[in-house]
């Protein structure tokens, strides 16, 4: 089949081809095509960030305003609702407040109103710094609403304390919630069952804060407890007076407990 005494064609007859000859001649004339150096200092750092051609830079241009869109500008993202349930009307509408503003404060750089950056443990701090909120059970982020869902444990009333001006409320924690909304002498012939009634003579010393800590726990479980004893009690019979303490930011000074 093959001719193994067919003779070899000599090199030098064929670099005198014509075809060989041309091709090694283009070869040898062919130079890379030079890449065009931009014209300033942006076009450069472009090119070194592989954004040198027009369509490249238009992409990513694109993508940089649908991101800026999605995160700073309303859309199915933004947060239009809070619900919160568990709290009464009035403490509804001051947690509500109180988140709002919180979102508002936030800096550029950290949209709180988008639901994707919305911080779970902001909004729990907010309402734990309120004073009146007991639990969270729920935190939840509602994306097909654009809502933001809570349910929260209020704190209730537990002891309404009389001085020889105001009467105030006090949390079933010992925090302290403020005036009562009652007079001096309502106070006297109200009784109501699992409330405590404190009176303390002439006025407060120091001033206290929402949220501050006026009965501390261990006393408000002795008061818890002898409530319960006393309760028990024949109908007719009446405790009147004991000692306890009651701190304030003045320190801890004396009160009298009434039933």
């Amino acid at each position: 089949m093959f001719n193994k005494n067919k003779k070899k064609l000599s090199s030098k007859v064929r670099f005198q081809h014509k075809e060989f000859t041309g091709q090694l001649k283009t070869a040898r004339r062919y130079k890379r095509p030079a890449v065009a150096k931009p014209e300033s200092q942006f076009k450069l750092i472009l090119t070194k960030l592989g954004l040198g051609t027009t369509w490249r830079q238009i992409l990513v241009a694109a993508v940089l305003a649908v991101l800026f869109y999605l995160i700073y500008l309303p859309n199915f993202l933004t947060l239009q609702t809070i619900s919160i349930t568990g709290l009464n009307d009035h403490d509804r509408a001051l947690a509500v407040e109180a988140i709002e503003r919180s979102i508002e404060s936030s800096k550029f750089f950290d949209p709180q109103n988008n639901l994707l950056f919305l911080g779970k443990g902001r909004i729990a701090q907010t309402l734990a710094d309120l004073g009146f909120v007991q639990n969270l059970a729920l935190i939840k982020k509602d994306y097909f609403n654009q809502a933001l869902v809570i349910e929260a444990e209020s704190k209730y009333t537990k002891i309404l304390l009389k001085t020889d001006e105001e009467v105030v409320d006090i949390y079933n924690d010992g925090a302290w919630r403020g005036r009562a909304g009652l007079s001096v002498e309502q106070w006297k012939d109200l009784w109501a069952d699992q409330q405590i009634k404190i009176f303390v003579p002439g006025q407060l010393p120091g001033i206290i804060n929402v949220g501050q800590v006026v009965i501390e726990p261990h006393r408000l479980d002795l008061l818890s407890d002898l409530q319960a004893r006393l309760s028990q009690l024949p109908k007719g019979l009446r405790f009147d007076y004991f000692d306890f303490f009651l701190s304030t930011s003045q320190g801890v000074g004396p009160a009298v407990g009434r039933w």
